[in-house]
Formats: structure tokens, C-alpha cells, sequence
């Protein structure tokens, strides 16, 4: 399914996918597919191609895996804040999953300007490239289906991220993916 999605990445629209949600895992894979396709299209500009890209991909469908399971009466900043740890200790479990899916899934909400946030890491760092590429799709997918936003209001607000929570470079070409719509931007 991943090749099939890097493969048609180039040519993807920067949308949610509009599939019938009826459970929680419903809505969480709807949300891992959507980052996937973002990514994907990122990774395209990019120039990624084969095995890395579809790992990219794959890593973007996995990345929020640690909010499937939370602990019984966990409230729900603590559920946001460790399914960062969680998520990575699943995938670590998985045999045969890319590091990359262990590491995007522990690291997609680590800042690009190393300020902490969480995880909370023993020394600041800056987050994987591939990490970096997810939260950016990560960030518009949730602005636009959870917050509402339109496409404009979305780019304004990965913008104001921009150089804080997320790469600067990364959400330019994404907001220039956005404007150029279908397929690679000329």
C-alpha cells in the first residue's frame, strides 16, 4: 500500500482523505493516511525516491500509533505527551519496520529549534529529517481537519511555526506544493 502511495505522491491533492469515520482507530488511521500522503508528496519534492520514500511514508502512517493505547484514567495532556515514548516502544517491538518508523514516531514532536517539548530528551536536539518532514504534514493535516482551517489559514499558521516547531525550508516547499496543487510545483 505504501509503494502504491509513493508512487502516486507526485500527483496527490494536500487534502484529508474523506473516508467514513465510525471509531477512534478509524479517525487515527484516516490521520496516519493523510500525514503519509503529505509526507510522501514532501519527500517527492524532495527528490526521495524507492525504499526511502516509501519508508518516509510508511513512517508518516505510523507516527501517532502511541495514542492507540493509553493508560486507564490518563488525562489527556499526559496521553499526548507520552505517545510519543509509546509509540516508539510499539514500533520497536514490530520486527521488520524501518528505524525510521521508530524514530519519526518518537521525534515528530520535537522542536526544530531544539527548545524542549516532548519527548523530553536529556540534551536538546533538532528531530530526524524525516521526523522534521512528518511534523510539517502532521501540522497541516490537523490544522485542516481537527481545527477547521482553510488552506490559507493552515499555511499562515505552519508559518508561524516556521523556524520554532517546524523546518522553515520544509514548510516553504510545502506551501509551495499547496499553490502548484496536484503533481510537482514548476
Amino acid at each position: 500500500m505504501i509503494a502504491r502511495l509513493a508512487h502516486a505522491a507526485a500527483g496527490a491533492r494536500l487534502e484529508a482523505p474523506r473516508l467514513p469515520v465510525v471509531e477512534v482507530e478509524d479517525a487515527a488511521f484516516v490521520h496516519g493516511l493523510a500525514v503519509a500522503l503529505g509526507a510522501l508528496r514532501l519527500g517527492v519534492a524532495l527528490g526521495l525516491e524507492g525504499d526511502p520514500l516509501e519508508e518516509l511514508g510508511l513512517a508518516g502512517l505510523l507516527h501517532d500509533v502511541g495514542h492507540l493505547e493509553p493508560a486507564p484514567g490518563e488525562d489527556g495532556a499526559t496521553r499526548r505527551r507520552l505517545h510519543t515514548v509509546r509509540g516508539a516502544a510499539r514500533l520497536a517491538a514490530v520486527e521488520g519496520l524501518p528505524d525510521v518508523t521508530l524514530l519519526v514516531a518518537y521525534e515528530h514532536h520535537l522542536r526544530f529549534d531544539a527548545r524542549p517539548n516532548y519527548p523530553l530528551l536529556a540534551a536538546p536536539r533538532r528531530p530526524v529529517a524525516a521526523a522534521r518532514v512528518v511534523a510539517v504534514a502532521d501540522s497541516w493535516e490537523t490544522v485542516r481537519t481537527r481545527g477547521g482551517a482553510t488552506p490559507d489559514e493552515a499555511l499562515w499558521l505552519l508559518r508561524d511555526r516556521a523556524g520554532g516547531y517546524l523546518d522553515p525550508d520544509l514548510v516553504d516547499l510545502f506551501a509551495s506544493l499547496v499553490a502548484a496543487g496536484p503533481g510537482r510545483p514548476d
